[in-house]
């Protein structure tokens, strides 16, 4: 299995830890929730930086030498996508974990997570559709 097959599999269950995480909430699980989604962003920034940067790094030049093609273009937005979301959701868990217990909550932030998981499908879409256009 390759590094971009581990990687697709990775963002696969990444994708069903935040949905277990939204049920968490659901459920009024908070603390719960957010280890999850801990667990969440820990894995999505390992494969980021185990294969996605490297990979980005090692095609870069090819892609600019294609930059109007439209899954350079593809690429292009799922990595703009994927670095503001890799952003959002560390600033998320930091922002959660370094609160005093009591006030362990990221209640205030409600209205940056659904537009981040919202960015995250998005980002994630697009990355599968460049999984199967380059890798099949």
């Amino acid at each position: 299995m390759s590094p971009q097959d581990i990687t697709f599999l990775s963002q696969i269950v990444t994708l069903l830890i935040l949905i277990v995480g939204y049920k968490l909430v659901r459920d009024k699980k908070l603390k719960t929730h957010g280890l999850i989604m801990t667990v969440a962003v820990s894995l999505h920034t390992f494969t980021i930086l185990w294969v996605m940067v490297p990979s980005l790094i090692t095609y870069l030049g090819g892609f600019f030498t294609n930059a109007l093609t439209p899954i350079v273009l593809v690429l292009m937005i799922h990595t703009i996508a994927g670095i503001v979301t890799e952003m959002l959701g560390v600033f998320l868990i930091v922002e959660w974990r370094f609160r005093p217990p009591p006030n362990m909550t990221c209640a205030t932030k409600k209205w940056l997570m659904r537009p981040l998981i919202t960015l995250w499908t998005f980002a994630l879409i697009l990355g599968i559709a460049f999984y199967v256009y380059y890798y099949f």
